[in-house]
């Protein structure tokens, strides 16, 4: 059992027995305060270091980058450095294979050699693995619907077994696994490799932010656009604020089309007595997008309302109980 009194809780016996499974250039213990760092380089190394840490009850701390930052309070620190490759990247259907510990300029440089980016910019040094375990499902901003950012995974859950989603399409049913693991911060299980969305270099984009002094107002809007067909639901957010409703838009397509778009929006937004809202730091669009649907008390209620008014189907109802 764990030895009280060492600094990261563990026998030589231990250790040699993370060596033997790891090897020892991929064990490391004693130089980096009260952790031990262990670099597995596939799942099935990753799983049996899972059933290790369950036999002898050791937390695991998992870093998706490199360094070794000092950690706190874990005897067992899980480096996904090795898993640092771009497996494949298929031009035809604009998706990459890339392990946990891919970093955002690797992603921008593989993709860009088939003309292509991500469809969710990731910071130059942030992994892929740090940044899907902490942030939820995110959609494209596509005209005509929604395309995740991330398509499937590959993960070991906290008992050892390994779990491999596939892709779907959007008109399939059930429940998809991998959305238990995105955005859990490893709680569930650790991200190995994913599977990413591209598209192709020079579409236009356009970030907006309407701020709305009630949110009957904010819901009116977002309702007249989308009914017109100017706006669809992977584009925008609704956040109820203290004193202000946030209505948040994300477009990305042809710079023509972009650009009458959001004259549009931002002429019914002024009808609405809107007023636009340049990003900042405090005011991002990751603000929104990234957060899980943030607060929406007593949004539906007026949302169904809402979309009542505006359906067609409801003169004929109003007709018949007349």
């Amino acid at each position: 059992m764990i030895k009280t009194g060492t600094r990261h809780g563990l026998l030589d016996k231990d250790i040699g027995a993370l060596e033997a499974l790891l090897g020892p250039e991929n064990v490391e213990a004693g130089t980096k305060g009260n952790c031990v760092w262990v670099r597995p380089g596939s799942s099935a190394e990753v799983s049996a270091l899972f059933r290790f840490s369950a036999t002898y009850r050791l937390p695991i701390n998992v870093k998706a980058g490199k360094g070794k930052k000092p950690v706190a309070s874990s005897a067992l620190v899980l480096s996904l450095e090795r898993f640092d490759k771009v497996k494949r990247v298929e031009p035809r259907s604009m998706l990459m294979e890339a392990g946990a510990g891919v970093t955002g300029s690797t992603i921008e440089d593989e993709a860009a050699s088939f003309g292509l980016v991500p469809i969710q910019r990731l910071a130059p040094v942030d992994s892929i693995g740090a940044f899907l375990s902490r942030t939820p499902v995110i959609p494209s901003a596509y005209r005509g619907g929604e395309s995740e950012f991330c398509c499937a995974l590959n993960a070991v859950l906290a008992d050892g077994r390994e779990v491999r989603t596939r892709i779907t399409p959007r008109s399939a049913t059930g429940p998809d696994i991998k959305h238990l693991l995105l955005g859990t911060r490893g709680m569930i299980g650790v991200i190995l490799h994913a599977v990413i969305r591209l598209e192709p270099v020079g579409l236009g984009r356009a970030d907006l932010l309407w701020s709305f002094e009630d949110k009957e107002s904010a819901l009116g809007t977002a309702a007249k656009l989308q009914g017109d067909g100017i706006l669809w639901p992977g584009a925008y957010r609704l956040t109820q604020e203290s004193k202000e409703t946030v209505l948040a838009i994300r477009l990305k397509g042809d710079k023509a089309v972009v650009s009458v778009i959001a004259s549009r929006i931002a002429e019914t937004a002024r009808a609405n007595k809107g007023k636009e809202v340049r990003p900042g730091k405090e005011k991002t669009l990751e603000r929104y997008f990234d957060a899980p649907r943030l607060k929406y008390e007593g949004f539906f209620a007026l949302a169904r309302r809402i979309k009542r008014q505006l359906d067609p189907s409801n003169l004929l109802n109003a007709g018949e109980s007349s």
